[in-house]
């Protein structure tokens, strides 16, 4: 119990910017103390572990809507989705089921493959397209304010190819339960084979289900 109380009031002061602290520490933080949750056997796991993923559902959507107008605002991004990727099966295990994270960050994803609200999501965001800038942290592990330019046309493939990747691995573990939700079919046919719809497609699809 006190470690799910400590990662709520944690997360809470994240997003109300209480202190400077890298935002991926806390995601990694938070997946530690699933992890080690995980192999433990008691009579309030499933609660524990529900409290737990709520805080590191929290903490994601919180990391992919802050602004992207900086570099190291598109280093955090880019360190998220690579977060994503890395700890994917601790992030989407079957304990963390909750759908309407999984159609939050799908609309996440949505506008960051559009490029929109580079402000971040909320009030008084602006809806223009964000200038794609981002630069590198120097070879050590943990950030420390030291960065090494990158190409602004490598900076958005690298990002929108994780996008994508996370779109890709979000939809083979998800795409039943949002079927059943929407009531509506996720995969394209295209003469005898059947595929999942292309992400480009996504944001179409999203003003679809938001009519539903």
């Amino acid at each position: 119990e006190n470690i799910t109380y400590f990662s709520q009031k944690f997360v809470d002061k994240l997003y109300a910017r209480m202190f400077d602290v890298t935002p991926e520490k806390v995601l990694r933080f938070l997946t530690e103390q699933i992890s080690m949750v995980m192999e433990q056997v008691y009579s309030q796991k499933d609660h524990v572990m529900s409290n737990l993923y709520n805080s590191l559902n929290r903490a994601i959507l919180y990391c992919l809507s802050r602004p992207r107008h900086s570099p190291s605002d598109l280093l955090i991004l880019q360190n998220t989705l690579k977060f994503l990727q890395g700890q994917w099966d601790v992030v989407f295990a079957t304990y963390n089921s909750s759908l309407p994270f999984t159609i939050c960050l799908i609309h996440c994803l949505c506008q960051i493959k559009a490029g929109s609200y580079p402000d971040g999501f909320g009030v008084k965001t602006s809806s223009k397209k964000v200038a794609w800038i981002l630069q590198s942290p120097s070879a050590s592990e943990d950030y420390d304010g030291t960065f090494e330019a990158i190409h602004n046309v490598e900076a958005q493939k690298d990002i929108m190819d994780l996008v994508e990747w996370v779109w890709n691995h979000l939809i083979s573990q998800r795409r039943q339960a949002l079927e059943e939700s929407y009531k509506t079919d996720l995969s394209v046919k295209q003469k005898s084979s059947e595929n999942v719809v292309d992400f480009s497609e996504v944001p179409a699809l999203w003003e679809e289900f938001a009519t539903k």
